[in-house]
């Protein structure tokens, strides 16, 4: 599986009101995604399976800045600031 390319990585959109899209391109990878606070509080947890394009709803979460960790299968990760505003 491919390791985590934030070159290839699109996250939209951002600020989003939401739904939040990862784009990995055109090839499907297997990843685990994560969103913390900005205080590092573990708030959201999923895992990417064999997907391109995954679509997570953060709408439940009151406004404001997250961090947005993506998790290859060989240990790579790649961090995003996500702004939330309804």
């Amino acid at each position: 599986m491919p390791t985590v390319n934030a070159g290839s990585t699109k996250i939209y959109p951002n600020p989003t009101s939401g739904i939040l899209n990862i784009d990995f391109g055109n090839q499907p990878v297997n990843m685990k995604m994560d969103i913390y606070s900005i205080l590092g509080q573990g708030l959201l947890h999923e895992e990417i399976n064999n997907q391109t394009l995954h679509q997570t709803d953060i709408s439940y979460l009151p406004d404001g800045d997250y961090i947005l960790v993506i998790r290859g299968q060989d240990g790579s990760a790649d961090t995003y600031k996500i702004q939330l505003t309804k």
